[in-house]
């Protein structure tokens, strides 16, 4: 692996950077700045550059993303999928009865009572036209049935107009359809069979009959392009098909990977576009109310705007996707853009006002204000780092881009908007006169209430570590798929419908492994199978299962007259051993998706409501003891798994990974400052106000009901890099102002004044661009806008209320009084005061080239 000391060059380039901020170490040579014109040239380049990367940068929604990469459930299920398929390659497209509304259907049954649903089925059969036992729908349903045969990636289809029995005669077995299209005078006894039939009630049928399921089996892993495909022609079958004789069209509800892939890449693209512009809108009016100047509002966004393509170029150039998670890169971008922007024009147009020429402001300001930028730019992709604990590949490829993104916003702004402002008459930029009353006026006052009030502080401090404490016990990682579905979409709304009328959407897998000698046909094991089932359909919350025991028990029912009583496990083992030969004459593909080509492993596949993380585990745990305590573990195991079992492994990884990151953090980052400051008391007032603002989101989390999952627990990376750039701004500026040898109340002051200022107004330019994620369609979205909004709110008030407390508790001997208003007190230096921050005595001029 090369060292270091190999690249000449990068070490050239960071002994430069460190050359911009004397505070950091002692009497480095000073760095010289390329001209101007030269720099925005350079960017000009860069920009050419993004604009080809742009060109190949891609959307993806990959559900098996989402997976915890290296954990044993994900190696299993891995395994488990080869050997038979994925547990999501399916597509349902409900047709609902048109008149499922009016009154009288309602007798049809609710599928809990078998004979009192039987009869209203038989009712619903007689009940003529306009209903599901109509010639118009069951035409509709069967033309439906019959196209989806030829779609794109298609592999199979099956619905109750293409369902058949079995049944035995003198002749072998012979089939019959379960829905005699052209015979209404059997649908009685059709609806009476479908009712009582546990394979195909809830699962190809509405079991009250107000709707009919085609069911689409497609390709494996099927990827976004195939599902747009898929998507586009069924689309078109649908329009030909749900044409009603009244000319309006009929309704429809869908529900499988290949609509959620094409609809909510869809639905990603535009939040992405839509945040990026109207945050871009809300930020000018914002920039407008703070510089006035409009050059001044046009520096600021152009500088932003090019972080942001430079950012994006850069991830197409690296063929690095935008997943779910996209549209917070805009955000992102404010974020860390609009924050070094403000601080840099804020301490520009402070030098130009005190009368300096545009070349002196520019060097003070990129000598002050860089050192503090470069650490807060750290601190912040810091933060982000801490996302790459996590298990979930989204979760780590997020934390990665973020803090790429902050290290390209430092670039553009001290490279970029640096250079632009010298090229600028400095009173198009700023307003030279004097600075408008109401910041001074508010922070004056705002100073002054911290310091009478001092010892509210501490009491204060500890009411809101109670209030945390109640509000986080309350989080919740009950976490459920509907609940982050967008809000009013279609797809939303077709979820809930297969949630509330059939048995939903989230599959849940059991493998059935066979211990020792024998095949998984053995009437022991095939017997603990069906024993298993009948303990999951107690449970009430789960879905048909589909096993082998299917199989055997069709085969039962066949040769007993097709009746539905008998269709049940036989109970001798010859019949078993009977019915294990007949298996081996039917099609491979009726036992291959059931039975691994070894008969080593079996599947029971069915799926489960939508109860949230939590819930679902509880009833995965009561399973778990009762195969504990009723299964010969030496004849067969049983083990839970597929694509719900590790969504929901999910959640448990987060709870982990968010405390390791941001222990990790807080570690990095006191060593950081210690490096700063080399003071063990200033680390610890760099760290304690951090710690509020999480605190604030958590409880947030808790007191409005918001789940823990992967997208809010992004906002706790987002809120430490904040909280840490505003502490870092304040103690810089404050170090500084001691390294002066001013006392400390005064460095307070002048602190409170000049940065105190920079950090509100930056609060204030995030709010607004966090704002507009509060009117996303997308739960998880509005979730991180509303958070990040409470943890900007208390970083703010943690670093103007307890930076100035801790400073005072700290070092006791500070003169303790204000002072005069309207600006700082002026004295004497006292360079003892700069000796309390592990520095050694110098003279100001030394320190500080004014």
């Amino acid at each position: 692996m090369p060292a270091f000391r190999d690249f000449p060059g990068l070490r050239r380039t960071l002994f430069r950077m460190a050359c911009l901020f004397p505070m950091a170490s002692k009497q480095l040579p000073s760095f010289r700045w390329p001209a101007p014109s030269r720099m925005l040239w350079a960017f000009a380049g860069l920009l050419l550059l993004a604009v080809w990367g742009l060109s190949r940068l891609s959307f993806r929604y990959d559900f098996e993303a989402f997976f915890p990469s290296g954990d044993p459930d994900l190696a299993f299920y891995e395994e488990f999928r080869a050997r038979f398929a994925s547990d999501d390659n399916f597509l349902l497209i409900a047709l609902p009865v048109e008149d499922a509304d009016r009154d009288g259907l309602d007798k049809a049954g609710t599928g809990s009572d078998l004979a009192a649903d039987a009869q209203a089925a038989a009712d619903s059969a007689r009940s003529g036209e306009g209903r599901f036992w109509s010639s118009a729908y069951l035409e509709r349903l069967d033309a439906v049935t019959r196209g989806a045969r030829g779609l794109p990636h298609v592999l199979s289809v099956q619905s109750p107009t293409s369902y058949r029995y079995a049944i035995k005669s003198p002749f072998g077995f012979v089939d019959y359809p379960a829905v005699h299209l052209d015979r209404p005078s059997r649908w009685a006894r059709d609806s009476i069979r479908l009712i009582g039939d546990e394979r195909v009630a809830g699962r190809l049928f509405d079991p009250q009959f107000r709707a009919g399921v085609v069911v689409l089996q497609t390709i494996d892993r099927i990827d976004l392009g195939q599902s747009r495909e898929l998507m586009q022609s069924l689309d078109s079958l649908l329009a030909a098909e749900n044409q009603l004789a009244d000319g309006t069209q009929a309704s429809h509800r869908l529900l499988g990977r290949a609509n959620f892939q094409s609809v909510l890449v869809a639905q990603q693209q535009r939040e992405f576009i839509w945040s990026t512009l109207v945050s871009g809108l809300l930020v000018t009016l914002v920039f407008l109310y703070l510089f006035r100047k409009p050059l001044a509002v046009g520096v600021a966004l152009i500088s932003v705007l090019l972080a942001m393509l430079l950012f994006l170029g850069l991830l197409g150039a690296i063929g690095r996707p935008l997943d779910f998670m996209a549209v917070l890169y805009p955000v992102l971008m404010i974020i860390v853009g609009v924050s070094d922007v403000v601080h840099i024009m804020s301490k520009y147009h402070t030098e130009l006002r005190r009368g300096r020429s545009r070349e002196s402001a520019m060097a003070i300001t990129r000598r002050e204000i860089g050192l503090a930028t470069l650490l807060t730019s750290l601190t912040t992709a810091v933060g982000f780092l801490t996302l790459i604990t996590s298990v979930v590949p989204p979760v780590r490829a997020f934390g990665w881009s973020a803090a790429l993104g902050v290290l390209v916003a430092y670039i553009t702004v001290v490279g970029f908007t640096t250079s632009l402002l010298l090229l600028l008459p400095p009173e198009k930029v700023a307003d030279t006169g004097r600075e408008g009353p109401f910041w001074g006026w508010f922070l004056d006052r705002f100073y002054r209430f911290g310091l009478r009030r001092q010892a509210l502080v501490p009491i204060g401090l500890v009411a809101f570590g109670v209030f945390a404490a109640f509000g986080m016990s309350r989080i919740s990682t009950d976490v459920s798929i509907g609940a982050g579905m967008p809000r009013g979409a279609k797809i939303t709304e077709d979820f809930f419908w297969f949630e509330q009328h059939l048995a939903g959407f989230r599959p849940f897998e059991v493998a059935a492994i066979a211990v020792g000698e024998g095949s998984i046909h053995d009437p022991q094991r095939l017997r603990a199978i069906a024993a298993l089932e009948d303990t999951m359909r107690g449970f009430g919350t789960f879905g048909p299962p589909q096993s082998i025991t299917a199989l055997y028990k069709s085969l039962h029912r066949a040769e007993n007259g097709d009746r539905t009583r008998a269709y049940r496990m036989p109970e001798s083992d010859a019949s078993l051993a009977r019915y294990r030969r007949l298996l081996d004459r039917l099609p491979e593909e009726s036992a291959r998706s059931l039975v691994s080509e070894d008969e080593r492993f079996a599947r029971i596949s069915t799926t489960v409501r939508d109860l949230g993380t939590d819930s679902i585990q509880r009833i995965v745990a009561q399973l778990n003891r009762y195969t504990q305590a009723n299964v010969d573990s030496s004849s067969i195991r049983f083990r839970e798994t597929g694509t719900g079992i590790l969504f929901d492994k999910n959640n448990r990884y987060l709870r982990r990974s968010l405390i390791e990151g941001l222990s990790m953090a807080f570690v990095l980052i006191s060593l950081l400052m210690a490096w700063l400051f080399r003071n063990l008391r200033l680390v610890l007032v760099s760290l304690l106000p951090n710690v509020v603002p999480l605190l604030a989101g958590a409880a947030a989390l808790g007191y409005l009901g918001i789940d823990l999952d992967a997208t809010t627990a992004i906002i706790f990376a987002i809120s430490f890099g904040i909280a840490v750039d505003d502490t870092i701004h304040f103690l810089s500026k404050m170090r500084l102002e001691l390294g002066r040898g001013t006392d400390l109340e005064t460095a307070l002051y002048r602190t409170f004044t000049e940065t105190g200022k920079a950090i509100a107004l930056t609060s204030v330019v995030l709010l607004s661009g966090f704002c507009i994620l509060l009117f996303s369609a997308t739960p998880g979205t509005n979730y991180v806008g509303l958070l990040i909004a409470v943890t900007l709110f208390a970083a703010l008030f943690a670093d103007l209320l307890l930076i100035p407390w801790l400073m005072r508790l700290l070092w006791p001997s500070a003169e303790g009084r204000p002072p005069e208003a309207g600006g700082p007190k002026s004295g004497t230096p006292e360079p003892r005061a700069y000796h309390r921050f592990g520095g050694k005595q110098q003279k100001p001029e030394r320190l500080v080239q004014n």
